[in-house]
C-alpha cells in the first residue's frame, strides 16, 4: 500500500480499529507531515476506555502528539448522534490545531455509505457523500478492507475489536453483515466502478451549479424568476447548491420539494421553514433567507 499526502498539519482519528491503525503506520514516518492523534470515545461500551489506552500507547511508541475526549453517550446512541458528537471532537480540535482532518474510511465504506443513502432516498450527492477533499482527507478510499487487513498481518501490527461492530441494530452494520456478502466479486467490482463514475460526474455537476448560484444578485436570496426558467429538476439542484452555500446542509428532498413549490407557487409572505431557526420569506420576486431570533 502506498499513500502519499500533501505536507502540512493533520488531525488523525484513530479509534484502534486495524483501518485507522494502518493508516497511521502508513503516514506516520512521511515527509512534511505532522500528525496529531486524536481519539474519541463515544462511552457507549463498557469496554471503551481500554480502547482509548491502546491509541494513547500507539501515539505514545510513534511519538506523536495525543488528544482525546470521552462522552457519555451511552449504549443505546444512535450512529447518527455518535457520528455527530465524533465530528463536533474533530472538527473543534483541528481547528485548534489548525490542522486538516484524516480518517481511515476504506472502499467498503464507500459501498456502505451509498447503499444507506439509496434507501434514505438521497439524490446524486449521496452516491459519493464519502468523498475526500482539503479539510477533510480520506486517503483509503481505494483501497478494500482485505488489502487493509493483509497490509496489517504483514506489518505484525495490532488492533482493537469494537463489539458494537458486530451489532445488526444499527444500519450500516446490517448493509456490512448482511447485504454487502450477497454481492459477487464482480458486482461489487462494479458498484465500485458506477460510484467513481458518479464521482466524477458529481465534480463537473457542482461546477455547473456554482456557477448558476454565482449568477445570483445576491447570496441570500433566490430569484424567482431565473430558477422558474430551469425546469424543476435542475431547480432543485440548484437550491440544494444554494442551500449548502449558506451553512443550511442536511436538508432533505421534502424540503427540496417544498422550495421548489414555493418558488414556482407561493403567495408573497408565505413563509418555508428551513430549520428551527431559518425559513424562506417568499416575495414575488424572490426568496429571502431569513432567520428567528434566538
Amino acid at each position: 500500500m502506498n499513500i502519499v499526502i500533501a505536507p502540512g498539519r493533520y488531525l488523525i482519528a484513530v479509534s484502534g480499529g486495524v483501518d485507522s491503525v494502518v493508516l497511521l503506520d502508513l503516514l506516520h514516518n512521511s515527509a512534511g507531515v505532522d500528525l496529531v492523534v486524536a481519539h474519541f470515545n463515544h462511552g457507549i461500551r463498557s469496554d471503551s476506555e481500554d480502547d482509548l489506552r491502546f491509541v494513547a500507547g500507539l501515539a505514545e511508541r510513534y511519538k506523536l502528539k495525543f488528544v482525546s475526549e470521552t462522552a457519555q453517550l451511552g449504549p443505546n446512541a444512535s450512529e447518527a448522534s455518535s457520528r455527530t458528537a465524533r465530528y463536533n471532537f474533530l472538527w473543534r480540535v483541528a481547528h485548534e490545531h489548525d490542522a486538516a482532518i484524516i480518517t481511515a474510511h476504506h472502499q467498503g465504506d464507500a459501498v456502505e455509505t451509498a447503499l444507506l443513502n439509496i434507501e434514505r432516498g438521497t439524490g446524486r450527492k449521496g452516491l459519493t457523500a464519502l468523498a475526500s477533499g482539503p479539510e477533510l482527507v480520506r486517503p483509503l478510499l481505494e483501497y478494500s478492507k482485505p488489502e487493509i487487513i493483509d497490509y496489517a498481518m504483514q506489518q505484525y501490527l495490532e488492533w482493537v475489536e469494537d463489539s458494537t461492530n458486530y451489532s445488526t441494530q444499527y444500519r450500516r452494520n446490517y448493509f456490512r453483515r448482511r447485504v454487502i456478502p450477497k454481492l459477487s466479486p464482480k458486482q461489487l467490482a462494479d458498484f465500485v466502478q458506477v460510484l467513481a463514475r458518479q464521482r466524477i460526474i458529481n465534480a463537473e455537476l457542482d461546477k455547473i451549479l456554482d456557477a448558476i448560484v454565482d449568477d445570483f444578485d445576491k447570496p441570500d436570496m433566490l430569484p424567482r424568476d431565473a430558477v422558474k426558467q430551469l425546469g424543476v429538476p435542475v431547480a432543485t439542484e440548484v437550491i440544494a447548491t444554494w442551500l449548502r452555500r449558506n451553512n443550511l446542509a442536511g436538508f432533505d428532498t421534502k424540503m427540496l420539494e417544498r422550495v421548489v413549490a414555493a418558488v414556482h407557487s407561493a403567495h408573497t409572505g408565505n413563509k418555508v421553514m428551513l430549520k428551527k431557526n431559518a425559513y424562506l420569506l417568499v416575495s414575488k420576486k424572490s426568496l429571502a433567507l431569513m432567520y428567528l431570533e434566538r
